[in-house]
C-alpha cells in the first residue's frame, strides 16, 4: 500500500493544478457546487486562487501519495476566528481515509484552537457528512439547511484540541 503524507506546508500551485487535473469534472462539480460539470482548464482558471489561500487567512494544506497530489484541505477565515472548511480529493483515493488525514493533520494545531469552522455540504453527499460525523474534534451542529446546501459548524475547543492532539 502507498503512504500518504499530508505536508504541512502550503500547497503549491503546480501541485492543486494536477489534483484538480486528476478530478473528475463530476467531482469538481459537486466540489463547487457547480450548476453542470466543467473541465479542470475551466475550473482551476476560475478558482485556483481560492485553493491556493494559505496563511495568513487560512491553510491549504496538500495529501501526497508517491510525491503526487491526491487531497486538499481548504481553511478559509470567514470571520473573526471562523474558517470555511473545503476539500478535495482525487477521484482515485476518494473513501480511502486522505480528508480525514488532512483534518487530522491540520486540526490539532495549536492556531485553531478556539475557532469555529464551517463546513457547506450537499445534503446527498454522504460520504462528506459522514466525513462530519467520524471527526474526532467534537460534534459538528448544522446550523443551516434549504434544498441545495446544509451548514455545519463544529467549534474547536481549546481543551478538545489538546486531548486529539495527544
Amino acid at each position: 500500500m502507498t503512504a500518504v503524507i499530508v505536508e504541512s506546508g502550503d500547497a503549491t500551485a503546480d501541485a492543486v493544478r494536477e489534483l484538480v487535473h486528476s478530478c473528475s469534472p463530476t467531482a469538481l462539480q459537486r466540489r463547487f457546487f457547480l450548476p453542470a460539470p466543467m473541465d479542470a482548464d475551466t475550473v482551476w482558471a476560475r478558482y485556483g486562487h481560492y485553493l491556493l489561500a494559505g496563511p495568513p487567512l487560512g491553510a491549504a494544506v496538500l495529501a501526497t501519495a508517491d510525491r503526487r497530489p491526491i487531497g486538499l484541505l481548504n481553511l478559509i477565515a470567514v470571520g473573526f476566528q471562523t474558517v470555511e472548511l473545503s476539500l478535495l480529493v482525487a477521484d482515485a483515493w476518494q473513501r480511502q481515509r486522505v480528508a480525514t488525514r488532512l483534518l487530522d493533520a491540520e486540526l490539532v494545531k495549536p492556531r485553531w484552537a478556539g475557532w469555529i469552522v464551517q463546513a457547506l455540504v450537499q445534503p446527498d453527499n454522504g460520504p462528506v457528512r459522514s466525513l462530519l460525523r467520524g471527526t474526532r474534534f467534537g460534534t459538528w451542529r448544522l446550523v443551516d439547511r434549504d434544498p441545495s446546501t446544509w451548514e455545519f459548524a463544529l467549534a474547536l475547543e481549546p481543551e478538545r484540541a489538546l486531548a486529539a492532539a495527544s
